[in-house]
């Protein structure tokens, strides 16, 4: 059976034919949109409420000389030598800025609802409450791990650097020790050379050995200044850019719950079945530790791919024949996206509002 994975909200390889507009609404292929800039950036606000799931980096109430003052604070305090470094601050930045609009949002649900006795909280104002404090955990999560990060690659720079000054101390500690025995056998052999012409003496064969024991001498000496001078040096453009950061050794593991899902058709009727279920795969969650980051739910539609399932692909064929798809969500998009669920009677999952790429971290979710 043909497999397929897709890098944003549908299970196929051409996201650019598929458009949000045709997921809301089955006649929105008659309509083009907007097209300006300006009428294109006020229709992506459209769905925002709380602004805490957005990934804008700035919301109308935000200042970007705000922004900008946070960056400098923690660029200057952090000082980030190298492009890998400068990514790793630059993500606690915006995840610090993120925290900073989370808290906001959750200070101004509390105010609003500490007008009602807690007692008599309606299940709307419970669920408001418990959805702001799920945004403030998320977001204080993810920089709490950030931070980490930017502290293991400060700690390990540290080691670097003494590593660094414990190399050169040694290599001038060397280059002392070859430098004094070299002036040493050229006064023994000015000496040697000087008794050798009051006595009329043939010296050639310990004069050679003796100008080739220094001319080792002298590579040695012009070696070691050599490895005292490259690390001395700034790093290279190559060395600055290829550090190896994304070798699997440096990539930290992203703990990813995993969901699979069979759709089948029988007798004319849809049925999905989630193994795990919902609630079998939040158990499953609770206890792990670090706690999950990332839902990957692997859909395998056995006898083609039905109608409730067709936001998954615009492609007949694979409607057709069905195949094998993954939607990758963050933990508080699936949380959301199964509240939805729940209240469809039909029992079939639907599109999770854009797949997550395949995490460096973890290579993604393996089919």
């Amino acid at each position: 059976m043909d497999s397929f994975t897709a890098e944003d909200e549908h299970l196929d390889f051409s996201p650019q034919e598929f458009t949000p507009r045709d997921r809301s609404n089955g006649n929105s292929r008659y309509s083009t949109g907007p097209r300006s800039p300006d009428g294109k950036a006020a229709s992506s606000q459209n769905a925002r409420t709380h602004g805490c799931c957005s990934k804008a980096l700035l919301l109308p109430g935000e200042s970007q000389d705000d922004f900008d003052d946070l960056h400098d604070r923690w660029m200057s305090g952090c000082q980030p030598d190298s492009l890998a470094a400068t990514e790793l601050v630059e993500k606690l930045i915006v995840e610090k800025w993120y925290l900073q609009r989370a808290l906001r949002r959750f200070d101004e649900v509390e105010q609003e609802l500490a007008e009602f006795p807690f007692a008599g909280w309606t299940p709307e104002q419970h669920k408001k409450f418990q959805l702001a404090l799920r945004y403030k955990t998320a977001a204080e999560r993810a920089v709490s791990r950030a931070l980490h990060d930017v502290e293991a690659w400060k700690k390990n720079r540290k080691q670097e650097q003494k590593q660094l000054h414990n190399a050169e101390k040694d290599l001038y500690a060397a280059w002392f020790k070859v430098s004094g025995v070299h002036c040493k056998n050229e006064i023994a052999m000015t000496k040697l050379m000087e008794k050798a012409q009051k006595r009329n003496l043939d010296i050639s064969g310990p004069l050679a050995e003796m100008v080739n024991s220094q001319q080792q001498l002298r590579a040695t000496i012009d070696h070691i200044a050599k490895q005292i001078e490259e690390m001395n040096s700034p790093p290279s453009r190559a060395k600055i850019l290829f550090q190896g950061q994304y070798h699997p050794k440096k990539l930290r593991k992203i703990p990813i719950l995993d969901q699979f899902v069979e759709i089948t058709i029988e007798n004319g009727q849809t049925l999905t079945n989630l193994f795990p279920s919902n609630d079998q795969l939040i158990e499953e969650g609770q206890a792990m530790d670090p706690p999950p980051e990332m839902v990957c739910r692997r859909l395998n539609f056995v006898n083609g791919i039905p109608p409730e399932y067709y936001w998954a692909t615009q492609d007949e064929e694979r409607r057709q024949h069905g195949g094998g798809g993954i939607q990758r969500m963050s933990i508080d998009t699936w949380l959301d996206l199964i509240d939805r669920e729940q209240a469809d009677p039909s029992g079939h999952i639907g599109p999770c509002g854009g797949n997550l790429p395949k995490p460096k971290e973890r290579k993604g979710c393996h089919g």
